[in-house]
């Protein structure tokens, strides 16, 4: 009895090694394939990641990796280096006398920006009112807002409001932006209209404006090409003031 457990023990043994061995190089067949699904597994796995991730985008705007090669300054990115600097009041600006003959010179500190007086300023922003691309300073102050433009180095005051009776603003009006120097009084106001193609050219100017006589009747005009006041319904009158934006 003791030599037939022995033997069935032997037996059992045998089967166990064979089994294990069976299993080994089962694993080490099949493992080239399971490795590949894997892979495969993984592979999938990152694209969907990848599509169900935001893209990221460059300094240059377009996604993908950051472009380092796209390093060189925009003239945008020109422009306001010279507006920082005339806001810190490390360089100043040229004021264009009213004649266009001539210039003077302006520093930030001449506006009295945020101070608590009426004739106080404050810094707007930026806007490309003078219809070239590039967004030009805008300043904010009692006869409306100052306008300056960034080029060859220098930073300008093209356009300015000079009084009670010379409040400069800007529109829109036939897409584009005009920059308005407006007068009211008691019984009208008048508006004239300038169109910039860059800040050292106007390529376009009219006058608009109402009136009411001494019956209260009221009337509305524009200036046309020659200088002739002809009369404009209440109606073309509103859409012109309509297109005045404030600069608040």
């Amino acid at each position: 009895m003791k030599k037939n457990k022995k033997k069935k023990k032997r037996i059992l043994s045998l089967a166990l090694i064979g089994i294990a061995i069976t299993l080994i190089i089962s694993y080490l067949c099949y493992w080239p394939i399971i490795e590949k699904k894997n892979k495969a597994a993984d592979n999938l796995n990152i694209e969907v990641n990848t599509l169900n991730s935001e893209p990221k985008v460059s300094e240059s705007g377009a996604t993908g990796v950051k472009d380092e090669e796209n390093t060189a300054d925009t003239s945008s990115d020109f422009s306001n280096t010279l507006f920082e600097s005339f806001l810190a009041g490390d360089i100043e600006a040229y004021r264009i006398n009213e004649d266009g003959d001539g210039f003077t010179t302006v520093n930030i500190k001449d506006f009295n920006i945020d101070g608590e007086e009426w004739d106080s300023y404050s810094v707007y922003g930026y806007l490309d009112v003078d219809n070239d691309g590039e967004d030009e300073l805008v300043l904010q102050g009692p006869y409306g807002a100052c306008f300056f433009d960034a080029k060859d180095d220098k930073v300008t005051l093209f356009a300015e409001g000079s009084g009670t009776g010379a409040t400069c603003l800007l529109a829109y009006y036939n897409k584009a932006y005009w920059i308005v120097t407006a007068h009211a009084w008691a019984n009208g106001d008048d508006f004239y209209m300038q169109r910039y193609n860059g800040a050292d050219n106007v390529a376009e100017t009219f006058n608009f404006g109402s009136s009411v006589d001494e019956n209260g009747n009221e009337s509305y005009y524009r200036v046309n090409e020659i200088g002739e006041d002809i009369s404009i319904t209440k109606k073309d009158y509103t859409d012109l003031t309509n297109s005045i934006q404030p600069l608040s």
